[in-house]
């Protein structure tokens, strides 16, 4: 059934059909979330346990060992890292893709409550976190005042600004940098400790039992109920200083006679600077399910409407991803419109005319300039009404290229529908998919329309040449569609984590182009049908027509010189492509890069500050930097991170030229590991060094990074592996303990809350309006400088207080500052910094060094981060490459109903790679992630051209057996090569606006795409509008001499 007839003669049921689509998809479009990437749920899940004063490796075998033994016996389990530093182990468990992320959960809390109990008793509860991919802060924001200091500032953003900006949906979590917190300090003194024999958790644990308030139990006074409370907390000072303790001898003693109380501020883990100056800094992180764009425009709202209730405040935006999904979203929406304008503007050429298209192009220059020049209201209604000029005086050669026009909206708002309805939102992977199918969109319009104005020029009527030209090219566009949705589906359905990824991508594609086949089977035909004129055949081809058909014949006639020319320009191609650098993913345009500080073990927050302020000095006054943002203490107080933000793009010089001028200034600060985070891939190389050894592990390590220190294009090399810092280490007497009745514990804890205070569910609290602030007890800086003064304090025993120094003996020694794991084994991390070159060539580099080629056997290389990554995509890539050759191959043999000529179509495939390759070339491009989905793009639109090509042949040979071959071939090569250059010409001017990176949007990422597509594009449709016939007479041949044979098998049969 010709279904393109039934809605021509009947044309009202699929003009309703479209309005319904179009309005669903653009009230799906307007409900879509815009975000940078695709809401993700990874199955990994992150225990964190806190244990206050632990050091690594007593962790290790007190929880993390005890932990990765209990998940690694849970079903589908894949990985196991584990990372260990002072008073923190975090461990993360990697589950297979297909593990639900709420099982993955509930299973990890099973395993870990069952060993729980095995913890030491300092352990505090685990803490379960999922990982997804949107842990990256929303945006950064500095807050300062003219009347608040650091304590009242800090508690404003706590307790008012948080608590307004977590009211706004999609609003996850507020992190404060910087500022401070009150504290009440007992500091005590230790010579009245010793001499009234007093230990520090007495007088800890007497406070915090006395300073509380109670409710409890019910009075009955005059007939009513009245609940009773108990009120013990203090809220002066003076009272506080006034609290009696009790001595271990019996007897009171004043906390003012032993202790200075003061009110003060806790020691400081993080600072935030803005170009040098200190100040308090928030963090907004947004909530799964919901638009970066929504929740930004939010946000910006209500740190208005709090700035107008608070005007002594002065809120700046320091950092934001924000900006860049807006710029991302606007790129593409432009893009998308510049690249169907110049499609329709080839159809316009084809169809209308040379002068049309003169005229019209002039009116759009002239549009341009009026808009541009002059600002008055009425230049808008100018610069249109210039333009309508030329289409109303050639209205007759625009009537075909406004129904190609048509085709275009038509065939993205249904898709939009169907987006929607799956609840994908607008990002990155979306954008992406739609930049690329743009070209593709009105590639089926193009060639039915082409095809009916050919029918028209025979002298038919247009209604019934629309209906024979739809009749004759179904098969075709059908095919065509098809096998470009057997080339972008499977990406949807790639495993690991690109999979995730390419899911929405694949889907957004598949979606428009089968829209799109939707309307050039329903409504082009249709419209041209009723909207089209007659017109005069002409009578000679034009010159370039001309010549191809002599190309064409002569490549005929020297078939077997045509398929060694083919051959030899395929192994070429793959030649040149063995040379092109490898990467993950180009190193992006991003206006801003970070830089990594990471201090000695025992560096302080003052020395970190100190070093930061330094890089941020050197770097200061280099051209394009706006500002810097210093976040001190990030992680830990040994680290620190500069958020260097760039002018605009447009105004500066490419990212990757200033990050190399940053890191020249920064060669000369001193005192600590720097290094330029790059954009696109994470602009280091990921190594981990894995081993049950600890000290050939620490040796391999060692002599890598010797080596590394002479690869070319290499920066810093950060590794905590093996770092070691001072640590002052107890060893209890066990005999005089047990003869004095103190316990390891008790020794533990008096040296614990002398020198840091109890934990925080234990101190008491000081009651103020609207603030509970921790009294803490502990001893003066001063007097935990002194080894002396630790021995000196006391701790109850059975006798009565006893001595440290009596029971124990306090040495200075060295301990781990971190340590890492990997599936239950130790591993060194080495995060090099990539100063130039690509990833590829920085890790075949790597591989090639003696100390990576010597490894001892019992340490193993792993692949992790980037390169991981890179890996994982590449056989995606691949996997998703072979299905797609499968399923075009299985399509077209159900099309044509043979075995044989699919392969004529599929050997348009290689002649593509030859130009992809140069336009890579062309861009200084590598073969990176953009580069692969353009090849595998190029799969379907090299086939688009051989299926219009042989689809033809087929049917004329079908209907007129007798027809002589090479002029079928000749005939298909006259009617088709038209609609063949046209598409793709049109499908070529879509990848221009992203080749040509014009605009606000950093398109990294999408030019080596583009430029592969478009190289790949020009060398496929001209070498397959000459290499596809000579191969198809070759097939032909085959396919003859098998059919010969077959019979003679058949009647031999037969006679026996």
């Amino acid at each position: 059934m010709n279904i393109s007839a039934y809605f021509i003669r009947h044309p009202l049921p699929g003009i309703l059909l479209f309005i319904l689509l179009s309005l669903a998809g653009w009230h799906g479009f307007q409900q879509m979330k815009i975000k940078l990437f695709p809401d993700i749920d990874l199955p990994i899940i992150v225990v964190t346990v806190a244990m206050p004063g632990g050091a690594p490796e007593q962790m290790e075998n007190e929880i993390a060992k005890k932990i990765e033994d209990k998940l690694a016996s849970l079903n589908k389990i894949k990985h196991i890292y584990s990372t260990l530093v002072d008073s923190s182990v975090k461990v993360t468990a990697e589950f297979a893709l297909e593990k639900e992320l709420q099982e993955a959960l509930d299973d990890v809390r099973s395993a870990v409550n069952e060993v729980r109990g095995e913890f030491p008793g300092a352990a505090e509860a685990p803490v379960f976190t999922k990982m997804t991919i949107n842990k990256q802060p929303l945006a950064i924001y500095s807050i300062a005042s003219d009347n608040l200091d650091d304590v009242d500032l800090s508690w404003l953003v706590d307790n008012r600004l948080s608590k307004e900006l977590l009211g706004i949906s999609g609003v996850a979590a507020i992190t404060r940098i910087g500022g401070v917190e009150r504290e009440v300090q007992v500091l005590l003194r230790p010579e009245q400790m010793r001499h009234y024999q007093i230990t520090v958790a007495d007088i800890s644990q007497q406070l915090s039992a006395m300073q509380k308030n109670f409710s409890g139990g019910e009075a009955r006074l005059g007939g009513l109920k009245q609940p009773i409370r108990t009120i013990a907390a203090v809220n002066r000072l003076d009272d506080l200083q006034k609290f009696r303790l009790v001595l271990p001898g019996g007897g009171l003693l004043q906390l003012s006679d032993i202790a200075d109380i003061r009110d003060a501020f806790k020691e400081q883990r993080s600072k935030a600077l803005l170009d040098g100056k200190e100040g308090v800094a928030f963090v907004i992180h947004r909530n799964k399910g919901f638009g970066d764009l929504e929740i930004g425009r939010q946000v910006n709202k209500a740190l208005a409407a709090f700035g107008r209730k608070h005007p002594h405040l002065h809120i700046t935006e320091v950092f934001e991803t924000i900006s860049m999904v807006k710029q991302d979203y606007d790129g593409a929406m432009t893009m998308l419109a510049e690249g169907a304008a110049l499609a329709v503007f080839i159809v316009l050429l084809f169809l209308g005319g040379v002068r049309p298209t003169l005229f019209f192009a002039l009116a759009l220059g002239a549009a341009y300039f009026i808009v541009t020049t002059i600002t008055a209201k009425w230049a808008v209604y100018l610069a249109a009404a210039v333009v309508i000029l030329p289409v109303i005086a050639f209205f007759r050669h625009f009537r075909a290229t406004i129904v190609t026009a048509i085709a275009l909206p038509l065939s993205v708002l249904p898709a939009f529908a169907g987006m929607y309805f799956l609840d994908i939102s607008i990002n990155l992977m979306v954008t992406l998919a739609l930049s690329l199918v743009v070209g593709i969109l009105v590639d089926d319009a193009i060639v039915e329309v082409e095809n009916i104005d050919r029918h028209i020029g025979m002298g038919k009527s247009v209604y019934q040449a629309a209906i024979d030209a739809a009749a004759e090219i179904g098969t075709a566009v059908i095919a065509i569609t098809t096998t470009l949705i057997a080339v972008f589906l499977p990406t949807a359905f790639m495993p690991g984590v690109p999979g995730k990824f390419f899911y929405q991508f694949g889907v957004a594609a598949s979606l428009s182009i089968f829209s799109s086949l939707m309307v050039a089977r329903i409504i082009t035909p249709m419209l041209c049908a009723y909207f089209l004129v007659p017109h005069q055949r002409r009578f000679s081809d034009p010159l370039w027509m001309r010549a191809y058909l002599w190309f064409a014949r002569w490549a005929l006639r020297l078939r077997w010189l045509t398929m060694i020319v083919a051959l030899g320009f395929f192994l070429l191609s793959i030649k040149v492509m063995s040379t092109l650098p490898k990467d993950f993913i180009p190193a992006s345009d991003a206006s801003y890069t970070q830089v990594k500080i990471a201090l000695p073990p025992g560096g302080g927050l003052e020395k970190t500050e100190a070093v930061a302020e330094n890089a941020r000095k050197a770097i200061a006054d280099i051209a394009h930097i706006d500002k810097i943002f210093s976040y001190i203490g990030k992680d830990e107080v040994r680290k620190a991170t500069l958020y260097i933000t760039f002018t605009e793009r447009g105004t500066r010089p490419l990212k990757g030229e200033i990050e190399n001028a940053i890191r020249r200034r920064l060669a000369a600060v001193s005192g600590a590991q720097l290094a330029v985070m790059s954009g696109g891939n994470s602009g280091k190389y990921e190594m981990i060094l894995s081993g049950d050894n600890p000290k050939e592990l620490v040796e391999a390590t060692a002599a890598v990074i010797n080596d590394l220190r002479s690869v070319k294009g290499l920066g810093n090399i950060a590794n905590s592996a093996g770092l070691l810092r001072q640590e002052l280490v107890i060893y209890p007497d066990y005999l005089k303990a047990a003869e004095r009745g103190v316990s390891s514990a008790a020794i533990a804890q008096a040296i614990r809350i002398a020198t840091v205070g109890d934990y925080d569910k234990q101190l008491a609290k000081f009651h103020t309006n609207q603030r509970q602030i921790p009294i803490v007890v502990r001893l003066p800086d001063t007097a935990k400088a002194d080894i002396n003064v630790l021995k000196n304090l006391y701790v109850t025993g059975t006798k009565g207080p006893v001595r440290i120094g009596d029971v124990a003996r306090l040495d200075i020694n060295s301990g781990l500052l971190e340590i890492n794991r990997y599936d239950r084994k130790r591993f060194a991390r080495l995060n090099i910094e990539i100063q130039s070159g690509q990833l590829g060539e920085v890790k075949q580099a790597i591989n090639a060094l003696p100390a990576v080629q010597s490894l001892p056997p019992s340490v193993k290389q792993v692949a992790v981060g980037d390169v991981e990554a890179m890996e994982e995509l590449q056989e995606s890539f691949a996997m998703a490459m072979g299905v797609a050759i499968l399923c075009i191959y299985f399509v077209l043999i159900l099309l044509f109903g043979q075995l044989l000529q699919p392969i004529t179509i599929l050997a348009a495939l290689p002649l593509s790679i030859g130009g992809a390759v140069a336009g890579l070339l062309m861009v200084d491009a590598g073969m990176s992630l953009p580069a692969m989905i353009g090849l595998l793009m190029l799969m379907g639109i090299a086939v688009k051209n051989s299926i219009l090509l042989v689809e033809y042949i087929i049917d004329i040979r079908n209907k007129h057996p007798d027809s002589n071959r090479l002029e079928t071939i000749m005939d298909a090569c006259h009617k088709r090569a038209r609609p063949i250059i046209m598409t793709t010409t049109a499908m070529g001017a879509g990848m221009l606006p992203l080749i040509l990176a014009l605009g606000e949007a950093d398109f990294s990422f999408r030019r080596p795409m583009a430029a592969a597509v478009f190289g790949g594009l020009i060398t496929s449709t001209l070498l397959s509008l000459i290499v596809i016939p000579a191969f198809y007479t070759i097939v032909d041949d085959i396919s003859k001499i098998l059919t010969r044979r077959l019979r003679s098998v058949q009647k031999r049969s037969t006679g026996n």
